[in-house]
């Protein structure tokens, strides 16, 4: 059920606000004093159902800043009910722009203030917030991803993929497209051959040289040989 409607108006504040001398000391507090020029102070007035009225159930009282500041005229309190009761319920209420005039303080004369409604008639209502129950939870509910970490997200892969391309850079042969990564060419191993032993010959030693040490004297001859 609706709380709150906005009734509309069309700028001529023609609405009428009764019993607005029963609350001058209010007026004088909401606008900040009398001056000599009086006010013409715009602001936003409440319509509130007053059933505990004991001059009329049917009242409609007229509140502005909290404080009450007359009456909906008796006989049109009634079609002001029906519209609030019908858009907002029993305990609704509604609002309209107002403005408070006069007040003025001339050398000792003073006028009275007074409030005029922004309306139009028949009344219109538009509601302004609606009582609603909260949204049924769906099991599982992924989870969600806010416009920041999306774009975090998105500046890490860029990132990356950035650093991707300029270490693949000098290995990426020419005309391949950009973003694609080349495996590193694989070069093989080098292989090592033993070289063949080199075989020398044998150098004897001279006679004159003597004989290696180490070396065993071959055995005597027989004699006769």
């Amino acid at each position: 059920m609706r709380d709150v409607v906005e009734l509309e108006g069309d700028g001529s504040y023609f609405g009428e606000v009764r019993g607005e001398s029963y609350y001058q000391d209010e007026l004088e507090e909401i606008v900040g004093g009398r001056t000599e020029d009086g006010a013409n102070f715009r602001c936003i007035a409440e319509l509130v159902p007053d059933p505990a009225n004991s001059h009329d159930p049917n009242a409609v009282r007229v509140e502005i800043a909290g404080l009450t500041v007359g009456h909906i005229p008796r006989e049109h309190a009634p079609k002001f009910r029906a519209i609030i009761t019908e858009q907002a319920g029993t305990n609704g209420r509604a609002q309209c722009a107002a403005k408070i005039v006069g007040g003025w303080d001339r050398d000792g004369d003073e006028g009275s203030f007074g409030v005029k409604l922004d309306l139009v008639w028949p009344l219109k209502a538009t509601p302004r917030w609606a009582a609603l129950p909260p949204p049924a939870r769906v099991a599982h509910d992924p989870p969600s991803v806010t416009p920041l970490r999306l774009i975090i997200a998105i500046g890490v892969v860029a990132a990356a993929t950035y650093a991707l391309q300029v270490w693949t850079k000098d290995e990426t042969p020419p005309g391949t497209p950009m973003g694609t990564v080349s495996a590193p060419p694989v070069v093989p191993s080098p292989v090592i051959e033993e070289a063949p032993p080199v075989l020398t010959p044998t150098t004897r030693p001279a006679p004159s040289q003597g004989r290696p040490a180490g070396v065993p004297l071959p055995p005597p001859r027989p004699p006769g040989l």
